[in-house]
């Protein structure tokens, strides 16, 4: 894997002035001049046939769906309570308001100065807030929390 990691840092080196012009067109290691490009579609290729189908690689990615699912459809009855006047303001007297509640502070900020400086629709921006808190998650946070809220243990 060093190899790769040079041969990418090398390729940066070399392509430095299309990349930071935004004209580069390639990942670094997967650019047809690599010099490791065979090295990296012989570890590709051993992974898709030997890891990747692997019952418990299956069984992860699968569980990682269905959590990610399951949160979005229950932030998704926070965020349809978030007022973009007062983001910070949480009833915590209803389960969309108590989940609200676990929104992050900063992802609620951002919905608002969304809604008043973009001049996007309220349910883009809705969405928006929705896809930050989950995507802000690590796996391991979002896998607790999904037992915790659904009482699956």
């Amino acid at each position: 894997m060093n190899a790769i990691k040079e041969a990418a840092l090398n390729g940066f080196k070399d392509n430095y002035e299309s990349i930071m012009a935004g004209e580069y067109r390639h990942e670094l290691a997967r650019d047809p001049k690599c010099r490791t490009i065979n090295l990296l579609n012989a570890c590709q290729a051993v992974l898709r046939r030997r890891i990747y189908p692997l019952r418990e690689v299956v069984r992860v990615e699968l569980m990682g769906r269905h959590v990610i699912h399951e949160l979005m459809d229950l932030f998704w009855e926070a965020a349809k309570l978030c007022s973009p006047d007062d983001p910070l303001q949480v009833d915590v007297k209803t389960f969309p308001g108590k989940l609200l509640s676990l929104i992050s502070s900063n992802y609620r900020l951002a919905y608002t100065r969304a809604m008043k400086d973009n001049d996007l629709p309220e349910r883009y921006c809705r969405l928006q807030l929705l896809t930050d808190q989950v995507a802000g998650m690590t796996d391991t946070y979002a896998c607790t929390l999904h037992r915790q809220l659904t009482n699956s243990y």
